[in-house]
C-alpha cells in the first residue's frame, strides 16, 4: 500500500494502521466488523496487515476498504487514495471461464430457467386433467339420466320387444 508519513514522525502510516488504530479507537474486533460489514474476517486482517488479497479483484478490494472505512466513521475518499492501483492486481482466477461464482450463478440461472418450464408443464397437465375429470363427468351423468318415468316392467317389455325385432 502507498505509505504517507506523518509531520512529527519519519515513521510511515499504512492504510491497514489507518483502519486498525481507527477500530481500535472505537473498542471493535475484527469479529464485530465483520458481522456488520459482512467481510470475512481473515480479509480485514489481511487489510490491516496491508497484505495482499489474490484471491479477489480490486474492485472487491476497494469496496472492502470503503465499506470497512464507513463503518469506523472516516471518509472513504482519503483512505482509497492510499490504495495504489499496482499493489492490487485483479487475480487471473477472478476472470476465467471455471471461475466457481460464475459457473454456480449460471446453475441457478438454468435451475430457474428449468423450474419456469416445469411449472408450466404442470400447469398445463393439471388443466388438462381437470379438463379430462369434466367431460367424463358430463357424460356420466347423461348416461346415467334417467329414463321417462316408466316401471320396470314396462322397460323389460320395450327391451324385449327390441331383442325380437332384431330380424
Amino acid at each position: 500500500m502507498t505509505k504517507k508519513e506523518t509531520k512529527n514522525s519519519k515513521e510511515p502510516i499504512t492504510l491497514g494502521m489507518t483502519l486498525k488504530n481507527a477500530r481500535e479507537k472505537s473498542d471493535l474486533t475484527v469479529e464485530q466488523v465483520s458481522l456488520k460489514t459482512k467481510i470475512r474476517e481473515d480479509n480485514i486482517l489481511a487489510i490491516e496487515n496491508d497484505d495482499t488479497l489474490d484471491h479477489i479483484p480490486h474492485t472487491y478490494y476497494r469496496g472492502y476498504v470503503s465499506c470497512y472505512a464507513k463503518l469506523l466513521g472516516l471518509s472513504s475518499e482519503p483512505i482509497l487514495s492510499m490504495i495504489s492501483d499496482v499493489d492490487q492486481e485483479a487475480p487471473k482466477i477472478a476472470y476465467s471461464t471455471g471461475n466457481s461464482f460464475q459457473m454456480k450463478q449460471n446453475l441457478n440461472d438454468m435451475d430457474s430457467s428449468l423450474n419456469k418450464t416445469h411449472s408450466k408443464k404442470r400447469l398445463m397437465a393439471r388443466s388438462v386433467a381437470l379438463g379430462v375429470i369434466i367431460l367424463l363427468s358430463i357424460v356420466l351423468a347423461v348416461a346415467m339420466w334417467p329414463l321417462p318415468h316408466t316401471s320396470s316392467e314396462q322397460q323389460s317389455e320395450h327391451r324385449l320387444d327390441s331383442i325380437i325385432n332384431i330380424s
